[in-house]
This record gives structure tokens, sequence and C-alpha cells, in this order.
């Protein structure tokens, strides 16, 4: 539902009501580091601001349903809950839990008319909602493609992120997209942070790799030779792969390529080659 608040809009505004929702929800506001979000019965979704306000679109989550004690932070009649977990951000920090859900319905169809769900991911501090996969905009396109969820440092400042698959399936390929979810504990937020070359399908590969106590990111892209002709360069012809280790770079908040090697093997699929090259990439990560 989106919702423009008119020039001047100071102190507290009304907005349609949504389904039966009492749950806090974060919302990030031009001009304004942080509202809340609330649900009032018989009153509608409100919000406090102490300050005008120019006219800007706010996306209001509307949750069936998620007071404490009368039920979930999501419509069960939509979404079906295949995983939970408990991840500690930071130390003292309160309490938070990622929820990984598939719609309940078929929602679209892949190239070869296979049929597609909805993938969700909610993150929840305490009672609050403080990242909604489906919330963003623009909306998400991709679909649910496994029940993949991991929680792992992947950038080595000591808080752990949230790692989830989603993707889209074609008539002669697939495709997984990596997600990974920063917290950022000086403002409280979850962003995704993966660049994108974040992603799995036959001829780009993924895998995490942990080496000297760093986590590396190998990404596998083909290699052509020189030599090697248009025509033999289909989509599953035999090629050596390229191996970027990309790991993350503190001073500029980035996942940037540490190093780079080449495999001198071909192989048809990504994945056949990290199979076949992975204690060369090792060795290279030591």
């Amino acid at each position: 539902m989106n919702t423009d608040v008119p020039d001047g809009a100071e102190g507290s505004r009304q907005l349609a009501q949504p389904e039966k929702s009492s749950h806090t929800v974060l919302a990030s506001l031009e001009g304004v580091n942080e509202a809340q979000w609330k649900y009032m019965p018989g009153r509608g979704i409100s919000y406090e601001v102490g300050m005008n306000l120019p006219t800007i679109s706010v996306l209001v989550l509307c949750l069936a349903g998620v007071a404490e004690g009368q039920g979930p932070p999501y419509d069960e009649g939509r979404w079906q809950l295949l995983k939970e977990r408990g991840v500690d951000f930071a130390e003292g920090s309160p309490p938070s839990r990622v929820l990984l859900l598939r719609s309940r319905k078929t929602t679209g169809s892949g190239g070869g008319g296979q049929p597609m769900n909805d993938v969700e991911v909610l993150v929840l501090r305490g009672d609050t909602i403080i990242y909604g996969y489906t919330n963003q905009s623009p909306r998400p396109r991709d679909y649910f493609r496994d029940d993949y969820l991991e929680i792992r440092d992947v950038t080595g400042d000591g808080h752990p992120e949230i790692l989830f698959h989603s993707g889209t399936e074609g008539a002669s390929d697939a495709s997984k997209v990596e997600h990974v979810l920063h917290y950022d504990a000086r403002t409280g937020f979850v962003t995704d942070i993966a660049p994108g070359e974040f992603y799995q399908s036959g001829t780009h590969g993924l895998r995490w790799l942990t080496s000297l106590g760093r986590e590396f990111a190998v990404i596998a892209t083909r290699h052509w030779k020189a030599a090697t002709p248009l025509e033999d360069r289909c989509h599953y012809c035999p090629s050596p792969f390229q191996y970027d280790l990309l790991g993350w770079n503190q001073e500029k908040r980035a996942f940037t390529v540490d190093r780079r090697l080449r495999g001198k093997k071909a192989y048809e699929e990504a994945s056949l080659a990290m199979d076949g090259d992975w204690e060369i990439i090792q060795r290279a990560a030591h």
C-alpha cells in the first residue's frame, strides 16, 4: 500500500486500515532516520513524527495477526513457514530471529512452464520487523528456489550475516541468487550487501571458502581460450573456468576481488568445474 504524505505533515498521521495487525514495523523515510508504524484496533495504522516532511511515498507492511500472543508476523493463509533461526547480531542487542517462508500458492512459472512460488524472509529484532525481502522497492521478482538459510559471519566484523537464496528457472538453465543480509550496528538496519556476481547457474558458480580465518566467495565463470571459435562456445560446451576469490573489504564496505586464478581443464558446467578444481582453489587461497 503506497501512501503519499502531504507537504507540512506533522504529528500523527492516520493511514488506511489494513488486515488485522498490531506489530511494530520500522520504515525508513526521507528526512527521518526511523519511524515507528503500529496498527491500533479501530484506528488503522498511525505513525508519529515531530517535524515537517516533504511529500514522500511510504510502503507499509500489512501483516496479519502479528501482535505478541496473537500469531506469527505473517499471513498464514498466504505463507508457509519453512525455517526459523535465532541470530545474535551484537552483544547486548535484543534477541533477533529470521524466518524463511514460501507462498502456499503458485505465483508464476519458469521458462519451461514450471510452477514457481514466492519467497519471503523476515528479520525480527525483538518484536520489531527490521527487514522484509518482499518489502523492497522495486519488489523482487525472484522466486523460491530452496530452503537454504545460513547464519554466518562472512564479513569478519564479528556480526553474523544471514544467507538465503531466491531465483528463477528457465527452459535450459536455472539460477540461484545468493543474498547476504548484513546488520549495521550503528543504525540497527539490515541490508543486502551481496553484489551482482553472487549467483549460481549452469555456467556461473558460487561457493564459500574459509581460509586463514577469512571468508571468501569463490566465483566461477567461463574462460574461453582466444583460439576457440564462436561456434564452439555454446551454452554447455566444455571450457576452462576462471575463479575470483572475493573477500569483504571493510574500508570500501564491499566485496572485492582478492585474487584470481584460471583453471586449465575444460568442463561443461560451473559446478563440475568447481568440484574438479577445488583443491587448486584452496591452495591458492592459502
